[in-house]
């Protein structure tokens, strides 16, 4: 009786470890998804600062060529 009881503690200790595999795995993928989110939204910022200026300058040449048409 000893070895049946044995089987269903190791059984047991199985899916605890199981359970706390799952859940670090789960965390793991998580915190990548994060960190790939925060690289692309940071990467993203001197994009989004280069088209500011590019649309800046193109304001400004539109701005130039409506003086000189006036004059």
């Amino acid at each position: 009786m000893t070895g049946v009881a044995a089987q269903r503690y190791d059984l047991q200790q199985v899916v605890i470890e199981e359970e706390t595999m799952h859940k670090k795995l789960v965390s793991l993928v998580f915190s990548a998804l994060v960190m790939l989110g925060l690289g692309t939204a940071v990467s993203g910022c001197s994009t989004i600062e280069g088209a500011g200026k590019d649309i800046e300058k193109a304001g400004e040449a539109i701005r130039d060529a409506a003086r000189n048409a006036s004059d």
